[in-house]
């Protein structure tokens, strides 16, 4: 993608004292920037404020832009994440930190433990405290598990069931601790404010959009034909026994001419017409269609979707593939050009799906 020049890049790339402003190189920089293609320009001045002032760098993994769609003003939204030792590392660095409490679950019968052992069971709730120089308690995070477990959506029959995704469903102590500390850090040190982890961080589009119905559609029914008879054949004179005597026709039952008349041939069946598939609902009128629903899907893995026009997706499709995919995955999506321009073509057309929605 050819970079458009502007007043703070001459040469298309950031300049020299842009770059020093928020203690970065040109070239590293111009990497960063790329990563942050799909924000508007403050969403990208905000976040590279707060890589300055956490002293983070999003060159060693240790910040994230999370892209995160705004229903009311239609714009990707910037939210600064982190893993927990990046905010460790911010609240290390402040020379006050002085460790932390330890940590505690409880079942709903409200009685801590200092270790989760019931594999069978879920923890309604994490605990833990982070000292600070200067306080004379530890400054305690609870997380309970309804309000942070992340969620996904599937269709079962006319029902939309959610289940926990993947590490939700497979260390939830630990997942619900990470959530506990990051609000005891956020507590004791404001320099964490604004810093939040993935795990605390819910798409509000995934668990409203349900997946594609994947159900095999029932093909209409191929038509009947009529079996064919074979007309018996008569015997070559070469074949025939000897004293064989040839009968006449009218001694042939069903041949004289009064039977010919009393059961007249049926007419030829003609072939069932194909029962043809019913129009989707949502493209029965295509007016003005912008010019990327001809986007083919390529670069999403996703069997379901990969190959097919954009125009020829449902709505809950282009739906599931904005939320999974655009959103999803935009730390992968802003390193590729063809990503790039491929989820510009499904975000066009998810927002095209919210400007006409069906009746």
């Amino acid at each position: 993608m050819k970079k458009v020049p502007t007043p703070e890049t001459e040469t298309g790339k950031p300049s020299a004292e842009r770059a020093s402003r928020y203690g970065f190189t040109p070239e590293q920089l111009d990497v960063i920037e790329q990563d942050l293609a799909v924000f508007e320009k403050p969403e990208r001045e905000k976040f590279l404020a707060t890589c300055q002032a956490t002293k983070l760098s999003p060159l060693l993994r240790q910040i994230y832009a999370t892209a995160r769609w705004d229903k009311d003003k239609g714009v990707n939204r910037c939210v600064a994440t982190t893993g927990i030792d990046g905010l460790r590392k911010v609240a290390v660095e402040t020379g006050e930190y002085e460790g932390q409490t330890p940590p505690m679950w409880c079942n709903k019968d409200g009685i801590w433990r200092d270790v989760w052992l019931d594999e069978n069971t879920i923890p309604y709730a994490a605990k833990v405290g982070v000292w600070r120089k200067g306080f004379h308690e530890a400054l305690v995070g609870v997380a309970r598990y309804a309000s942070f477990v992340q969620t996904v959506s599937f269709k079962r029959g006319d029902r939309v069931e959610s289940t926990p995704t993947a590490f939700w469903k497979k260390a939830p102590d630990n997942q619900l601790l990470k959530c506990a500390e990051a609000q005891a850090l956020r507590k004791a040190f404001p320099q964490c404010d604004g810093l939040y982890l993935r795990e605390e961080i819910h798409d509000e589009g995934a668990d409203t959009v349900p997946p594609a119905d994947t159900s095999p559609v029932e093909q209409p029914k191929a038509p009947e034909t009529v079996p064919t008879v074979e007309k018996p054949t008569r015997k070559k004179k070469a074949d025939r026994p000897p004293g064989y005597v040839e009968a006449e026709q009218s001694e042939i039952p069903g041949t004289k001419p009064e039977d010919l008349k009393k059961s007249p041939p049926a007419p030829p069946l003609e072939p069932a017409a194909a029962t043809p598939e019913p129009p989707d609902p949502l493209f029965e009128e295509r007016v003005e269609l912008p010019k990327e629903f001809d986007h083919v899907i390529g670069c999403l893995s996703t069997p379901a979707f990969k190959g097919r026009k954009l125009q020829d997706l449902s709505v809950l499709e282009v739906g599931t593939v904005y939320d999974k995919w655009v959103i999803g995955m935009a730390d992968s999506i802003a390193r590729n050009d063809i990503k790039k321009e491929e989820a510009r073509c499904v975000t066009v057309a998810y927002q095209w799906h919210k400007a006409h929605p069906k009746p």
